[in-house]
């Protein structure tokens, strides 16, 4: 979550706000009838957005056990990293 808001997504929609229907999700044809749910729309796409940027991927660390039980991180940016070293260490 991101820190523009103290508030989850959604949590201030109002009651007048019905959900939407499986067809309007897989036909991909949401009509927004409310100022409301525009602005969740758009955080949400903003929070996706963030999530598939390139550089937030290659910085995500993925937690990992080793042998003896402790755990580390390592991010696909480290991955490649170590792996260009290697593959220096072998020319």
């Amino acid at each position: 979550m991101q820190s523009y808001t103290s508030f989850q997504i959604g949590q201030k929609l109002g009651d007048e706000n019905s959900p939407f229907s499986s067809h309007d999700i897989t036909s991909g044809t949401l009509k927004l009838n409310s100022s409301a749910m525009m602005r969740v729309m758009t955080k949400w796409c903003e929070e996706l957005e963030d999530c598939f940027n390139k550089k937030n991927i290659l910085k995500r660390e993925t937690p990992f056990r080793m042998e003896n039980g402790e755990e580390k991180y390592f991010s696909l940016g480290k991955a490649r990293y170590l792996n260009y070293l290697l593959e220096r260490e072998k020319k």
